[in-house]
């Protein structure tokens, strides 16, 4: 095709061409490709292997590398420890605490149950989600028995916004206002550009 002598047969084989020259029966074919000795010599040549063993040795070193790595960074939590926990960024608003002072009440294998002064965090985290703190600024006794969601202790934590904002056309002097109806006072996100006397 196109002046190029298509490739059909067996010059695709892993079998090397000086082996192809000798073959002159399929007995001798069968007996070269049953001879698992031979074809994986001739399937790995020793540079091939030798690279392999290589890599492989390679990759074990790295992972115990990054095993010892994260042994090292993470050290596991006993209850009664403090640690602040990273809040991830859609669970908290613009003036909100990026990291939230936290006790560890449980422990089951490689997962957390915590707490702030707020309350009880639903949701169990791992090592990697917080950083350990040395000081005893908070203890288990502290802690509400209220069960209660990340994002809920944030804002209740620092006494932000959250997520809360109106769009109202009027003053915000109705019980309409979602600001107003939560006793909150209105922020910049509400309704840019008009007047309000919710401020």
């Amino acid at each position: 095709m196109f002046g190029i002598e298509p490739k059909v047969g067996q010059a695709s084989t892993v079998i090397p061409p000086n082996m192809l020259v000798n073959i002159r029966t399929e007995e001798y074919l069968d007996t070269i490709l049953q001879n698992e000795a031979e074809v994986g010599g001739l399937m790995e040549a020793p540079q091939f292997a030798e690279a392999r063993q290589l890599a492989a040795a390679g990759q074990e070193k790295n992972a115990l590398r990054m095993t010892r790595r994260a042994i090292h960074l993470l050290s596991a939590l006993e209850v009664g420890d403090n640690a602040t926990l990273k809040v991830p960024e859609f669970d908290h608003g613009p003036s909100d605490s990026r990291n939230l002072l936290v006790v560890v009440l449980q422990r089951d294998e490689d997962l957390y149950q915590v707490g702030c002064r707020e309350g009880r965090i639903t949701t169990w985290y791992t090592a990697a989600d917080m950083d350990p703190v040395k000081e005893k600024l908070l203890t288990p006794d502290e802690v509400p028995d209220v069960e209660m969601a990340l994002r809920t202790a944030v804002t209740r934590y620092t006494g932000g916004q959250g997520y809360v904002k109106c769009a109202c056309k009027t003053n915000c002097t109705t019980s309409r206002c979602s600001c107003t109806k939560k006793l909150l006072k209105c922020n910049t996100r509400c309704h840019p550009g008009r007047s309000c006397s919710n401020i």
